[in-house]
């Protein structure tokens, strides 16, 4: 299975997986990192996670999560999250 497929099926809350991205639930994961998630029905795709840096194959991942998501997410540097809608 392709990549864009894993997105698409964690779009439709849907179980898939690749060889390094996996839909589980309301989550998407690159790796064991999580870049997306499903929140009161709303998919979030995480852009960053803390001071954590992404790997190019990452950062590719997020980028797929981000064409499915309804909404972009972020960390404040004050703590919390911000949201972009698209």
């Amino acid at each position: 299975m392709k990549n864009r497929q894993v997105a698409e099926a964690w779009g439709r809350n849907q179980f898939a997986q690749s060889n390094n991205m996996r839909s589980a639930g309301g989550s998407l994961f690159s790796y064991e990192m999580e870049i997306g998630r499903t929140n009161n029905g709303e998919k979030e795709a995480l852009l960053v996670r803390g001071e954590d840096s992404y790997s190019q194959t990452t950062s590719c991942h997020v980028g797929l999560a981000v064409e499915v998501a309804d909404i972009t997410v972020k960390p404040r540097w004050s703590g919390g999250w911000a949201y972009f809608p698209k």
